[in-house]
């Protein structure tokens, strides 16, 4: 685990560790997508979750639950579709309101910070991708009738900005407990994750 200390070790050990913890949390994302999102509300309209499957390997393969429900009512499938975006965009902006509020060791703070970040890309991708080329659980709810391209494209964008800023502040001051300069360039290269994220996605479309 990582101490308090952690700011003084040498800079490779550093960003080891940031990888490391981001790595791992990135799968935790999933797991909060597919159980915490759809599994949740599966199981308040008094579903049953048959199977699930968290993928190491994206984005060459997707994660995805398997459920079964007692209605075929479109309005309750609606809800379970988009309760994986609706979810992971809570937990997003509920660690950030709760990383405002509270200084955390750097193990905590790591570790929430990391999570926040791949649950708001999970949601975010989902709306402007989906709002794009119509993909994953957002193409589904598009098809269904319950939200246009437009509209999950300007939700996903809003929400993107507004998670944007929140990001990186918290980036911001993991950066100054580390005492890692200059703030703005370690801004730059962390935000190139997400046309990194994007290349490799497409990547794994293509090779689907």
């Amino acid at each position: 685990m990582v101490s308090n200390l952690a700011y003084r070790k040498p800079l490779i050990i550093i960003v080891l560790i940031f990888l490391v913890v981001g790595f791992i949390t990135k799968y935790l994302a999933e797991a909060i997508h597919e159980l915490a999102g759809h599994g949740l509300f599966v199981m308040l309209f008094g579903g049953q979750i048959k199977s699930f499957y968290i993928s190491l390997l994206w984005p060459y393969e997707r994660s995805y639950i398997n459920w079964s429900l007692p209605t075929s009512d479109q309005n309750i499938l609606i809800w379970v579709i988009g309760g994986g975006i609706l979810v992971t965009i809570i937990v997003a902006f509920f660690i950030q309101f709760i990383l405002l509020l509270k200084r955390f060791n750097v193990a905590i703070s790591l570790t929430l910070f990391w999570l926040s970040f791949w649950c708001f890309i999970n949601a975010t991708g989902y709306l402007i991708l989906g709002g794009i080329i119509q993909y994953g659980d957002v193409g589904e709810l598009i098809s269904m009738g319950a939200v246009t391209p437009a509209i999950s494209l300007v939700l996903g964008i809003g929400i993107f900005i507004a998670g944007f800023f929140l990001i990186s502040n918290a980036m911001r001051k993991i950066l100054i407990r580390f005492s890692i300069k200059p703030i703005k360039a370690g801004l730059a290269i962390f935000w190139l994750i997400v046309p990194l994220l994007f290349v490799l996605f497409i990547m794994g479309i293509s090779f689907r």
